[in-house]
């Protein structure tokens, strides 16, 4: 695969790691009391997942690519290994953030599978030598590398994603302005005119947050992402123009990796969007509380 592909798949990985194993813990503010409220934000707040670093993870082994044209060493060898990445690197990946960084269980089990599905991915789009180091042993499934089938799997992955944030994201824009209807609707009926309680509201907002994290090291983490997709790009690129057929053999598949590519540079600035405002909700409802 495609960088946007390996890192979409860890995406989605995550994301169904999460619902899975917590099946949506959210947070809701009106209609409760601060003790339960207290306790469902802090179970919110344990779960949040880098989805930067998820994405980053799953594109890492690609970059030896680097050492390849540094001649260290060839592509798909060392990084691309089920037998030292899958059973050594991935499991050391788990132990360390869910310890040392004492990330939840979920968190840590989705960085630890973020990384170990580039192999997978490897083997459904093209073909990897599972053997490697101690043996030869080609696997894959019949998918060819920049083919149009290869192209069109990670377009509809972007759509995918695109409508996961999508949802994420005007579905609180659309559960905000409910809330303001209400309001508005309580004051027109109330003799009183006065403010409603939150017991007598809707609740204000419900969420499972999962976007919400945006520090630093998210920060960064979707800075490299950019950059290296952009990367990425530019030199396949260069490379179908200077060896042509190399493995986009028509028009249509060319104009379906220029697609692909800027598809995916939108969708993670969308996703910076999504997620920077899905913080500042959070902070606003927790001070709510």
């Amino acid at each position: 695969m495609f960088l946007v592909g390996h890192a979409l798949v860890a995406f989605l990985i995550a994301y169904c790691i999460f619902f899975m194993m917590y099946n949506g813990n959210t947070i809701t503010v009106g209609g409760i009391n601060r003790k339960n409220a207290e306790k469902t934000k802090i179970i919110a707040t344990k779960t949040k997942i880098s989805f930067a670093l998820v994405m980053l993870l799953g594109i890492l082994p690609d970059f030896d690519m680097v050492f390849q044209a540094a001649g260290i060493m060839p592509h798909k060898t060392f990084t691309h290994s089920p037998i030292l990445s899958g059973m050594v690197v991935a499991p050391v990946i788990l132990v360390m953030a869910r310890w040392p960084l004492k990330q939840t269980l979920a968190a840590s089990l989705a960085y630890a599978l973020a990384f170990a599905q580039h192999i997978f991915d490897d083997i459904v789009v093209g073909s990897l030598n599972v053997a490697y180091p101690f043996g030869s042993l080609s696997v894959g499934i019949g998918i060819a590398y920049g083919s149009v089938y290869h192209l069109v799997l990670e377009i509809s992955l972007v759509a995918v994603v695109a409508a996961i944030l999508m949802s994420s994201a005007f579905g609180k824009a659309s559960q905000r302005r409910g809330e303001r209807g209400q309001r508005q609707q309580f004051l027109l009926l109330s003799p009183s005119k006065q403010t409603p309680k939150r017991s007598d509201a809707s609740p204000y907002f419900k969420s499972s947050f999962l976007f919400s994290r945006f520090g630093k090291l998210d920060k960064v983490c979707y800075a490299l992402l950019l950059l290296s997709f952009l990367i990425s790009f530019g030199y396949l690129f260069y490379e179908m123009k200077a060896t042509p057929h190399l493995f986009v053999e028509s028009g249509l598949e060319m104009s379906l990796f220029v697609l692909l590519h800027l598809a995916a540079v939108a969708l993670v600035s969308f996703m910076i969007i999504v997620t920077r405002e899905e913080t500042k909700d959070k902070n606003v409802i927790q001070n709510k509380v």
